[in-house]
């Protein structure tokens, strides 16, 4: 029997198609399935694989405030959530046409450089995302009254701040 050189995926895709064309499996034995699976697992890619997800709880949540404006006054909702791995501070500030506006800053607790994805999600699914400038700041825009999840990206950790409700 022929070794196969597993390194070279375009012999092993010629050898495969080679054998796939003469061999016709209906119902393929449950031992044969389980060996094929048990091959192939260790080599699957992972999905975010090494990535540990957090989740931050409320530190605080500001009673809807009133903050003098050069305009009038402007309500102005102040959440923090915190982690293991940082404190997300978020100021959620109704816009024009019953939107919403998030103000936010990712404070790490060690000394990482750079910035940081940020994603909002409704029921899983996304519905936002933005990265943070080099000092952390991030702003959403022209969002929906909702309830959102957040998600921040730091080294090897996913946060999970929420259930955040937004209002107009």
């Amino acid at each position: 029997m022929n070794e196969w050189n597993i390194s070279d995926p375009a012999s092993v895709n010629q050898r495969l198609d080679a054998v796939i064309g003469h061999v016709r499996i209906h119902q393929p034995p449950a031992e044969l399935t389980a060996r094929l699976e048990g091959i192939f697992a260790g080599h699957a890619v992972k999905p975010f694989a090494g990535i540990r997800r957090v989740l931050a709880t409320l530190h605080s949540d500001t009673l809807p405030g009133v903050l003098a404006g050069a305009r009038g006054a402007t309500t102005v909702r102040q959440v923090v959530f915190t982690s293991d791995s940082a404190d997300i501070s978020i100021q959620v500030r109704p816009g024009a046409d019953g939107l919403c506006q998030l103000d936010g800053m990712v404070l790490p607790h060690d000394d990482f450089d750079g910035t940081h994805p940020i994603e909002l999600r409704v029921g899983g699914e996304k519905v936002a995302s933005v990265r943070t400038d080099s000092s952390g700041s991030f702003r959403i825009a022209d969002l929906n009254i909702g309830t959102y999840e957040i998600t921040v990206g730091i080294n090897s950790h996913e946060i999970v701040a929420g259930p955040l409700e937004v209002a107009g």
